[in-house]
């Protein structure tokens, strides 16, 4: 048990003959009111007594120790993100419970002064109040605060470049679904044209989460033409002979191509 010593004084006594003064007081007083007896007795075996109350009252607070950062920031692992939280020393000289509301505990939950726990925070700040109660009804509390950040882009998978073959002067293309991935909700989209002319097409593909944290990456779409000209001769033709050399009227080839 908590005693604390007292520097009680001294009493006074007067008497014709001498006399011997006495008390019964301890070296260091309990919580409440202690009876001190004090004894005068004169050497003719004449005593007097008087009692002197002492009272110990306990209106301290505790003191609550923090040995890390008040302010703690942490990035997102998950949608609600363990962090382990020093448990602050308390400082008192009574017996004392040490509750905190941080997720997950509360006051059926005590924790342990100067011990570490794990709670799981969502994103944004949360406030964390921890507080101290003496068995004498004192209590004090402290607030640190954890802020979870998101601040990682999405992880972004391309599907692979495609080189085809043009079936017209704009070739519709089959490109395929880029994907992404991310603790929160994630969307994906492209600027992808219907169809893609000759040449290489880039295709930009974002991936954007629900706290606005953007990765993109681009597609390469490639058409070329590797494809000869169809080719329409006219009729072969037999003439007669009008001269050494003869004109002959021998028609138009035609050509077929998707382009020009």
């Amino acid at each position: 048990a908590v005693k604390t010593p007292v520097e009680i004084g001294m009493a006074a006594a007067s008497d014709i003959f001498k006399f011997t003064l006495v008390n019964d007081a301890p070296e260091a007083y309990p919580l409440g009111t202690t009876e001190v007896n004090w004894t005068a007795t004169d050497v003719n075996g004449n005593k007097t007594t008087g009692v002197q109350r002492i009272t110990v009252v306990d209106t301290t607070q505790p003191v609550l120790k923090f040995k890390g950062s008040l302010n703690l920031t942490k990035e997102a692992t998950a949608l609600a993100t363990p962090v382990e939280l020093e448990v602050p020393e308390v400082l008192e000289l009574f017996p004392f419970t040490l509750t905190t509301d941080a997720p997950g505990y509360g006051d059926e939950h005590p924790v342990t002064s100067g011990d570490h726990i794990t709670a799981k925070f969502l994103l944004g700040t949360t406030k964390v109040t921890w507080t101290a109660k003496d068995a004498n009804g004192n209590a004090m509390i402290g607030i640190i605060t954890v802020t979870i950040t998101d601040t990682v882009k999405p992880v972004l998978k391309l599907p692979a470049d495609i080189t085809l073959e043009a079936t017209a002067v704009k070739t519709p293309v089959e490109i395929g679904q880029a994907t992404a991935t991310d603790i929160y909700d994630v969307t994906v989209t492209s600027n992808a044209p219907e169809d893609y002319p000759l040449g290489t097409t880039e295709v930009t593909w974002t991936a954007k989460d629900a706290n606005g944290n953007v990765n993109t990456g681009v597609q390469k779409i490639t058409v070329v033409d590797t494809t000869k000209p169809g080719l329409i001769l006219p009729v072969d033709k037999t003439v007669e002979a009008t001269g050494l050399k003869t004109p002959v009227e021998i028609g138009q080839a035609k050509g077929t191509d998707i382009f020009k």
